[in-house]
Order: C-alpha cells, then structure tokens, then sequence
C-alpha cells in the first residue's frame, strides 16, 4: 500500500515540474491526485482495511469514489483530531482542490499560474497536516 503514498509524493514533485515548464492546467491535476492519494493511504492504513476491502466497499456505495473517500477521511480525521472546526477546515479545503482539479481538467478555461501554484501551496499544506497523523 505505501505505493499510494509514493505517488503522492511524486505527484508533488510532478506538480512542481509542470508548473517551471508553464504547464498549470496538468500541475493543478496532479496537486488534487497528491492530496487524494494521501488520504487513501492513510485513511486504508488507520482503518487496518486491505485495499480490495476498501475497493469493493467503495464499489458498493452509488456516488463519486472521491466524494466517498473524502467523506469518510474526513470523518476519521475529525475522530483523530477531536476538533470539528479543523475537520470542517479540511473538508472544504479538500473540496476547493477538487472543484480546481475538475475545472482545470474539464473546463474550457486557462488555468493561470498564479491558480496552479495556490492549488500546490494548499496541497502540501493539507499533506503537511496529515502527516501529522502519521
């Protein structure tokens, strides 16, 4: 499973090339899938769940994967952290990244580096702070 975690660092490193090389709409993709990523990981990891576990329940449930996932990331985040101003915190923070990824990825609009280099700022710091859960 620590695959899903190397990815996610990689994605970071990835997101990072793309933005020097003035590729902002494939920076914010991989910002949004470095953040993803983490969550699947740790959220698999402190629900000692195997990964086809966790594929087949999120199979079972009629939605979004992702929404899935970060549902119930965020609702094992709030339990590990006791605290539900950061729990909504990240709940929005995650969704904004999200709403960014899908609008850089679907929208026929210009993704701005400015954008794509606020979208990696607030990914690393999400991935910062869930690290400390670790």
């Amino acid at each position: 499973m620590n695959y899903l975690n190397n990815k996610s660092k990689c994605n970071i490193k990835g997101a990072n090339l793309l933005i020097s090389n003035k590729l902002f709409a494939p920076s914010v993709h991989c910002s949004y899938y470095a953040v993803f990523q983490k969550i699947k990981y740790l959220y698999i990891y402190k629900s000692e769940i195997s990964y086809e576990d966790f594929h087949e329940e999120t199979q079972q449930h009629k939605g979004s994967s992702h929404t899935y996932l970060i549902n119930k990331f965020v609702t094992m985040y709030g339990r590990m952290t006791n605290d539900k101003y950061k729990k909504r915190y990240l709940r929005n923070q995650i969704r904004e990244l999200k709403a960014s990824r899908q609008e850089a990825d679907y929208d026929n609009k210009e993704v701005s580096s400015e954008i794509s280099i606020e979208v990696l700022k607030k990914s690393k710091k999400i991935i910062s702070n869930i690290n400390k859960l670790i």
